[in-house]
């Protein structure tokens, strides 16, 4: 075992090596950065949490002015797709004086349908904003336009179940009239050039069945007030449509008389045929004016001038409130914290770091 003496001990302390004062510096910039660092993200979470009401007014009033944009959007294009589906029933209109196809049948019934589905679809989206505001916790600044946003969407709701109803009617006496009877049309045209008489008769006969049939589907609807009208008129046509074919089968079964002067039998049902027209067209107008009325713009904007009303005193409202609402001022540094990292080495960096939510956690 070696024994050193005390100078060789101090020797050997004297020769350890001692800190530069590069490294002296380095480690007071460090403890500067953790102490700095610590510091700003203490202030950041108190903040934090000194604003979590300001941050529940600005969630609040961000779903409040969402959802009442979608249902406005929503609103909107519902009258746009009515009156891309009035043109329509005009378009299809124009065949009343020639034979109706199915194919104009089912462009009717597939542009009422899709009316009803973009209806059920502005109501579905109109419960779950409301839902969706309900679920919340409502600042009290807030609560007087909580009343506002429900009497709105409420009031929405209504006037969309106007128009449901309305669309669904179409849709019923639509298919209870059938393909056969969708527009007024009292002959097929094509029969009567060849003056043959029997398959007149027998065009005549199937469409008087088929009106009796009709009628009988008819009357089992319950018909809304408003559409009493388009009702009565579609039944008036019908009840002409039997009246013509019995008078015209009548006539065709009779043999024809054998006078120089006399009119054949064909001429005489042929003239019952041009005056019915003369009534026919009368109804046509009627059924015309009703099946539009659904799709109407003026009357759907009078439909909507309510809720308009108070779209736009809402729009306002929320747009005034959000003009005011104050801004969190989470995760922002104090000046004199900013001004001494800025001058540290890598303080730039570090700086945009804190400035970040959360990023330093």
């Amino acid at each position: 075992m070696h024994i050193h003496s005390y100078k060789y001990y101090v020797s050997v302390l004297e020769k350890k090596p001692k800190a530069s004062l590069i490294q002296k510096t380095l480690f007071l910039f460090l403890a500067l950065v953790l102490i700095t660092g610590g510091a700003a993200s203490a202030f950041s979470f108190w903040q934090y949490y000194k604003e979590a009401p300001l941050r529940t007014e600005n969630h609040y009033l961000e779903v409040a002015i969402s959802g009442f944009t979608s249902s406005k959007n929503s609103l909107s294009e519902i009258i746009g797709s009515f009156q891309v589906a009035g043109a329509k029933v005009k378009a299809v209109d124009i065949l009343k004086e020639a034979t109706p196809t199915p194919q104009g049948y089912y462009v009717s019934l597939n542009d009422i349908e899709k009316a009803i589905s973009q209806v059920e679809s502005t109501q579905k989206s109109l419960l779950e904003q409301k839902n969706q505001l309900s679920k919340l916790e409502v600042p009290d600044k807030f609560q007087a336009i909580r009343k506002d946003l429900f009497a709105y969407y409420n009031g929405s709701a209504i006037l969309l179940d106007g128009f449901l109803a309305d669309q669904n009617f179409q849709r019923e006496i639509l298919i209870a009239s059938g393909t056969g009877f969708y527009l007024p049309v009292l002959t097929d045209e094509t029969l009567w050039p060849n003056q043959k008489p029997q398959p007149i008769i027998d065009y005549y006969e199937a469409k008087k069945r088929q009106a009796n049939i009709t009628l009988s589907d008819l009357s089992r609807l319950t018909v809304p007030d408003g559409f009493k009208t388009y009702y009565d008129t579609q039944i008036a046509y019908l009840e002409l449509l039997v009246n013509v074919a019995s008078d015209i089968t009548k006539t065709l079964s009779g043999a024809n008389e054998t006078e120089k002067d006399s009119v054949p039998q064909i001429e005489k049902a042929y003239q019952i045929l041009q005056q019915a027209k003369i009534k026919n067209e009368g109804l046509s107008g009627q059924l015309l004016s009703q099946k539009l009325k659904v799709f109407d713009k003026k009357r759907n904007l009078e439909k909507f001038a309510q809720v308009n009303i108070t779209q736009n005193a809402l729009q306002a409202k929320l747009t005034d409130l959000y003009q005011n609402q104050p801004q969190p001022k989470t995760y922002q540094i104090p000046q004199t914290v900013i001004k001494v990292i800025s001058n540290l080495p890598a303080g730039t960096k570090f700086l945009q770091a804190l400035q970040t939510p959360l990023a330093i956690w």
